[in-house]
């Protein structure tokens, strides 16, 4: 098989794509109520909505543990002027 053959084979391939893949801006998925609204191919967002999804549990987790950390060097605090 040369390269015109494979050439030739090549061009006469058909490529199936769904109908989400042909949706490129993922308006089906929108107009249909799909939650994340970009179906198939399009979806260049996804790990950067992951990292940010998970930077804001990190960043609240963090913020929770400061306060409570606070709190309790601050109650302390407090307890040791009470107590005298």
């Amino acid at each position: 098989m040369d390269m015109a053959e494979i050439a030739q084979k090549l061009n006469t391939l058909e490529f199936k794509t769904t109908e989400n893949e042909k949706d490129i801006h993922g308006l089906k998925g929108a107009v249909y109520g799909d939650s994340n609204g970009r179906r198939g191919v399009v979806r260049r967002l996804d790990g950067v909505e992951d990292k940010i999804n998970l930077m804001l549990k990190l960043g609240w987790a963090m913020l929770l543990m400061m306060i409570g950390i606070f709190g309790r060097l601050i109650y302390d605090l407090f307890q040791m002027f009470a107590s005298q």
